[in-house]
């Protein structure tokens, strides 16, 4: 599927999903609130790099909640749903018409770049 985003130009979903895959687990400020602000500033803040079609509403709260310092590890949660439904209907649609699922789906040896390693002599 990135492959596939990355020929259309289109990474930052995926981009944001992996961003915040990890914020959920993280329970100390010294690491959440370092991680939301880079979120923030690359996909969600206006004029940011890149990014993200999340609905105005949830934009307007996380952003509410970032100023003002009220920010949990669930502060992208809705955001995150958001994008799941817009790659799945949209890229991931497209995607699915591509070569590069077509390969994948027919078994093809695309994403193995290397050789089979021998296990022989390795202790369990």
């Amino acid at each position: 599927l990135r492959m596939h985003l990355e020929k259309e130009s289109s990474t930052e979903c995926i981009d944001f999903w992996e961003d915040t895959a990890h914020i959920p687990k993280l329970r100390c400020k010294e690491l959440l609130y370092p991680a939301v602000r880079n979120v923030v500033q690359t996909y969600i803040k206006d004029q940011c790099k890149y990014p993200v079609n999340v609905c105005a509403k949830t934009r307007e709260k996380i952003l509410a909640d970032y100023k003002s310092g009220r920010i949990s590890p669930r502060i992208f949660d809705t955001a995150r749903n958001d994008i799941f439904k817009l790659i799945k209907l949209d890229p991931f649609r497209r995607f699915q018409k591509s070569k590069y699922y077509k390969m994948m789906v027919s078994g093809a040896d695309l994403f193995v770049s290397s050789p089979i390693v021998s296990h022989e002599g390795c202790t369990p």
